[in-house]
């Protein structure tokens, strides 16, 4: 089981915006997915979880809190990609 799997099932998800950050290979990756800048401070915020570059880009990939945050985690990722 993967450390996301791991976190989602224990219900850690205090620590999966700590685990989805990758210091190693996302910087050097960001190039090919010029978004992902934006997108990644939202991490924590609007009920998103967590960001990552997935794989070798160029997509990405979120973790939200609940379903009644959505909309609001949905608004926030508009609008920072519209930014």
């Amino acid at each position: 089981m993967s450390r996301w799997g791991w976190l989602l099932q224990q219900a850690r998800s205090d620590l999966l915006r700590i685990a989805m950050r990758d210091c190693i290979h996302q910087p050097y990756r960001a190039a090919i997915c010029p978004l992902l800048t934006r997108l990644l401070p939202l991490a924590g915020e609007h009920g998103i979880l967590g960001a990552a570059l997935s794989g070798a880009g160029p997509s990405g990939v979120g973790n939200r809190s609940n379903e009644e945050r959505v909309p609001e985690a949905t608004a926030a990722i508009q609008g920072a990609l519209e930014a």
